[in-house]
């Protein structure tokens, strides 16, 4: 039977409608009531594929997308060939521009925020000679990341990046010093007075960037706050692409031995820095130490190997896994970031020989650059070199694994010899530490030069 034409136009109404059907019914908006409940939108919820569950939504993000329908892939190859371009160029100022145009178009997407923050941070901050002008960039690069953290609250990866930045660039960087204490008294704040020192009583009172530093905390203790973020979302079945598990929980507990050790590198041999060592030796030996660690070869495991701990996992793991082969892996990854190292640097510090060391070298150090006290500082020196000596006997392993403490030492001994030639002294054949400068003919050799730039020789 043919239809006649009003007829076919029925029909065809009729089948889109039953088509509408479930399209409205699976689109509709999530819990939309007891019985009406949108399935697409639970599902996006329920398995966090939709675009809150990922983070603030920038509305102009939405808008864009919108606007360039399908050719969005299409601008997005053309921004990123322009940023590379740009970079190459080193059109700082452009790169930026573009980069927040691919935020636009992909907000999601990790290594945009990865590569600008990168740039901001290493790149465009050495481009600048004032110190101030380096920490406004690397200051600048760490707040992109942290943006993205927001925008991309189930990435670690972003996270991780924000606490590498503050605590690896400002902490160790060629102007550390100064990073660390624009970090308690921003440069950028309109009370600060740049003909000041950072420290001094006329910035004293300046605050803090307090989108980097809300806490005031030191940098590196922020950084442990950022590391604990990207663990917590790796637990909770978040992928991480950086490094090793071991490597990476041993992050947030590392970097209070950094603060601690930043304390010595600055000179600050008083009550403070005893006090951070102490918590850098619990944190390490304690909340990492024996801090439950799932492995898929033995089950449950800690790196410091405590045998109630260990055992209690073995009956955890209804005695699948001997405690043997539970140490033998613990010991592999203890190997693998330093745990015993590391142990070792953090219980020497709070001996009494260690922290005389510290104090006596670097005492002789600044009476030799600044006072010009020969024999003051070849006292000094000497002391902090026979007490150095004393401590590594203590620890042994620390004098081949630590450099810290390699360099410190053969600084020290550098100084004591050419003092002894300015004075016109002979060197003593068995001068204290001379094991150092053989152990480590090239970090000598390194700092021999250094001292041959700096001071002319002697």
């Amino acid at each position: 039977m043919q239809l006649t034409s009003s007829q076919r136009k029925i029909v065809y109404g009729l089948v889109i409608l039953v088509m509408l059907a479930p399209i409205l019914y699976l689109g509709m908006p999530a819990g939309g009531g007891k019985n009406v409940v949108g399935k697409l939108a639970d599902l996006r919820q329920k398995y966090e594929l939709g675009e809150t569950s990922l983070g603030d939504v920038p509305p102009a993000s939405a808008t864009m997308n919108l606007l360039l329908l399908g050719l969005r892939g299409i601008a997005c190859n053309v921004l990123w060939q322009q940023a590379i371009d740009q970079k190459q160029k080193k059109d700082w100022g452009g790169l930026r521009a573009t980069t927040e145009s691919i935020i636009l178009l992909q907000p999601h997407f990790r290594q945009v925020w990865e590569f600008q923050a990168w740039n901001l941070a290493y790149n465009v901050s050495a481009e600048w000679d004032g110190i101030a002008d380096r920490y406004h960039w690397v200051k600048e690069g760490a707040k992109f990341m942290i943006r993205g953290t927001k925008v991309n609250k189930l990435i670690p990866d972003l996270n991780y990046e924000v606490g590498r930045i503050i605590g690896q660039k400002i902490g160790h960087s060629d102007e550390w010093k100064t990073f660390r204490k624009y970090y308690y008294h921003d440069p950028d704040h309109p009370t600060y007075n740049h003909a000041f020192a950072p420290d001094s009583p006329e910035n004293s009172k300046v605050p803090a960037d307090s989108d980097l530093n809300p806490d005031l905390k030191d940098n590196y203790l922020t950084s442990s706050d950022w590391f604990k973020r990207a663990i917590d979302l790796v637990k909770a079945n978040r992928t991480q692409h950086r490094e090793a598990p071991v490597l990476y929980y041993s992050r947030p507990y590392l970097a209070w031995i950094q603060c601690a050790d930043a304390f010595n590198r600055e000179g600050l041999f008083n009550d403070q820095t005893r006090l951070a060592w102490e918590q850098a030796y619990d944190k390490w030996m304690i909340d990492f130490g024996r801090n439950e660690i799932f492995n898929t070869s033995v089950g449950k495991i800690c790196l410091n190997f405590n045998p109630e701990i260990m055992e209690a996992f073995v009956k955890d793991d209804k005695n699948e896994y001997t405690l043997l082969q539970k140490q033998q892996v613990a010991d592999s990854m203890r190997k693998m970031c330093n745990f015993n190292d590391w142990r070792e640097r953090a219980e020497s510090e709070k001996q009494e020989a260690m922290k005389l060391a510290h104090y006596e070298l670097a005492e002789g150090k600044r009476l030799f650059t600044r006072e010009q006290d020969l024999t003051g500082s070849l006292e000094m020196t000497e002391k902090g070199l026979i007490h150095m000596q004393e401590a590594l006997r203590q620890y042994p392993d620390l004098a081949d694994t630590n450099r810290d403490i390699v360099e410190e030492s053969t600084k020290g001994i550098i100084i004591y010899k050419h003092i002894h030639e300015l004075l016109g002294k002979d060197v003593p054949a068995d001068y204290p530490l001379k094991s150092m400068e053989l152990r480590h003919p090239e970090q000598y050799s390194e700092n021999e030069a250094l001292y041959q730039k700096t001071f002319g020789g002697g």
